[in-house]
């Protein structure tokens, strides 16, 4: 089964017609056989839902939940909290393209439910008025390394406060101290530290003495796609959770296992090539950059500890190798996932060098060929207006093949 994206608002409602926009999804479907398309929320929502219903496609909504959600506002006060008291995003390795854009990667608190209500009634509201197959959550999760490494250590929100005494017992503000003492102890890190500190099994959480937070963090996000699930299965509707790759989803609050039991679909995001966020160059290469800043430690350690925090390999000089679609398959394997529910695996496949992605057919083929005969289908990332047709046709060729390469 071959999916896509489709983003059709600000800088691609200027470059791009409504009618631009009915021929590249009647085309996908020509030339990639593509069965469902999930398209962000904007104007034309049910048009582009009865276009996709006259060609055989299933429409669905791509609906982010924690930032950019369509339909409200977002006040400070509800946007996650880091040890500091800081709000929103922060500064040590973040990326530099935040806010910048059309979307602006801001995080509202999974447990502050004013906002959660508000977002969930926007959400309703496009499922109630739109033809839809189903719903594709994103953004189910707390900050990751582009949106700056004090975010990583949230949330400490008075919401938070209250729901972690709520469920342990305990205040949360002993963690609040262990997150910013963990700061301060990495500046002070060397390559000998490291070394000494960090071992095979050890992660971020369990070297921060985080590991009860990381518990909460996890719980949160899967309470909160609970109410977003049950909400589009009450109105018949099926429900794909956009999702970190394996690798990359627990230090976002992500648990796998947990998640999938409430959706039809899981898309694991093993985007190798996007330097964006929930892209593995980004996210890397921001984590890298935070301990550049933080520590004293030289380019080459700080990449042995971004290894050693995210347990996994470290890129060669040609970036991140095909194998790595491989090793993410073989993760998400061992998490046993409930039965029933179909992988989705998200890969790249637009070509726009201006935004520092540019996947050709041959790097499409080698990622395609790694993932034959392991998942249920495919979701071609991001935007169906900027996949070329050579790489739909590859695509089209790899699902008349079942699957496979």
């Amino acid at each position: 089964m071959i999916a896509t994206q489709l983003f059709y608002a600000g800088r691609e409602r200027e470059a791009f017609g409504l009618l631009d926009v009915d021929r590249a999804i009647r085309g996908a479907r020509d030339t990639a056989g593509i069965a469902a398309l999930m398209i962000w929320p904007c104007a034309e929502l049910e048009h582009l839902a009865k276009v996709c219903r006259a060609c055989g496609i299933e429409p669905w909504v791509w609906f982010p939940v924690l930032a950019d959600a369509p339909g409200t506002s977002i006040v400070p006060d509800e946007l996650v909290t880091a040890f500091d008291g800081s709000r929103g995003n922060g500064k040590i390795g973040a990326w530099s393209g935040l806010e910048s854009g059309d979307e602006n990667f801001l995080f509202s608190c999974p447990n502050n439910d004013r906002r959660v209500e508000r977002v969930l009634d926007s959400c309703s509201s496009l499922m109630d008025h739109s033809d839809l197959s189903g719903i594709m959550l994103d953004r189910i999760r707390y900050p990751s390394p582009a949106n700056g490494l004090e975010m990583l250590f949230s949330c400490f929100c008075d919401s938070c406060a209250r729901a972690f005494r709520s469920e342990t017992g305990h205040s949360l503000a002993p963690l609040a101290d262990r997150a910013r003492a963990f700061l301060q102890r990495m500046r002070s890190l060397t390559a000998q530290s490291f070394r000494e500190e960090w071992g095979d099994e050890d992660t971020l959480w369990t070297v921060s003495g985080l590991a009860g937070l990381a518990a909460f963090r996890a719980r949160s996000i899967s309470s909160l796609v609970a109410r977003f699930s049950a909400r589009a299965r009450s109105r018949g509707l099926k429900v794909c959770l956009d999702l970190f790759s394996p690798s990359l989803a627990g230090m976002v609050g992500q648990n796998y296992r947990s998640l999938c039991g409430m959706c039809d679909w899981v898309k694991p995001m093993i985007y190798r090539h996007a330097r964006g966020p929930a892209g593995f160059p980004l996210e890397w290469d921001s984590l890298r950059e935070a301990l550049l800043q933080v520590t004293s430690l030289s380019w080459r350690d700080a990449e042995g500890a971004v290894g050693a925090a995210l347990r996994m390999m470290i890129p060669g000089d040609g970036g991140f190798p095909a194998d790595l679609i491989t090793r993410e398959l073989d993760v998400l394997d061992g998490t046993m996932l409930p039965p029933g529910v179909q992988v989705l695996a998200g890969i790249e496949a637009v070509r726009l060098p201006q935004y520092g992605i540019d996947v050709t057919e041959s790097m499409l083929a080698e990622g395609l060929s790694r993932m034959s005969g392991r998942v249920q289908g495919i979701v071609a990332s991001w935007n169906l207006l900027h996949i070329p047709e050579s790489n739909l046709r590859l695509l089209g060729a790899f699902a008349a093949r079942g699957g496979h390469a």
